[in-house]
């Protein structure tokens, strides 16, 4: 089993079952935080946030 392993799992002889998250979403979040914190006036910092993604067991041959 991989994680976010779509595009390798789809490419091996096997094909690897893989816990599949929104690795995109995830970097873009990450990044809009940074932005936010780094441009923000220094005595109003912005305050810690959760944020979730779901994820997808994708099964395959290794299941």
């Amino acid at each position: 089993m991989s994680l976010t392993g779509h595009r390798v799992g789809r490419m091996l002889e096997t094909t690897m079952t893989s816990m599949e998250m929104p690795a995109f979403d995830m970097g873009s979040a990450s990044a809009r935080l940074i932005i936010n914190f780094l441009e923000s006036d220094p005595k109003f910092k912005p305050s810690e946030r959760h944020i979730g993604f779901s994820s997808t067991l994708v099964e395959r041959e290794t299941t």
